[in-house]
């Protein structure tokens, strides 16, 4: 089912003849329909504006999701510096204002961050009623 919308320029070679094969395939004969297959590709290019919504939502939440691995895994890699580094060692320091600060500024820059997404996607898929 899913062949039949994608745009076989963006695949590599085997996969888009394999595509073609399978776009070619009608009561059992197998032939090449190379009109059927740029209209579909055609459909597939016209139609990918209807994901956008879905695409910044999935954007969003990876950077989320980016913010805190990249943060633990300051944590306990042993940097010298960053937030997650900072969060750790005034945990062990037992310094209370100092961890709380550093994890306010991770809260802010992730914040920020999906202020600035939201912005670009108000840019770019200005169609969705928000």
């Amino acid at each position: 089912m899913w062949a039949k919308i994608v745009d076989p320029a963006l695949l590599p070679a085997p996969h888009a003849a394999a595509i073609a094969l399978w776009n070619g395939m009608q009561g059992g004969k197998l032939y090449f329909d190379f009109l059927t297959t740029v209209r579909r590709t055609a459909y597939a290019v016209r139609s990918s504006g209807e994901s956008l919504p879905q695409t910044f939502v999935g954007l969003r939440s990876g950077v989320a999701l980016a913010l805190v691995i990249v943060i633990v895994a300051e944590m306990f890699i042993g940097l010298t510096d960053g937030l997650g580094q900072r969060v750790f060692e005034a945990q062990q320091l037992f310094e209370m204002p100092d961890m709380y600060a550093a994890i306010f500024h991770a809260g802010a820059l992730g914040y920020g961050l999906n202020l600035l997404f939201l912005l670009i996607e108000k840019r770019f898929v200005h169609w969705t009623g928000k």
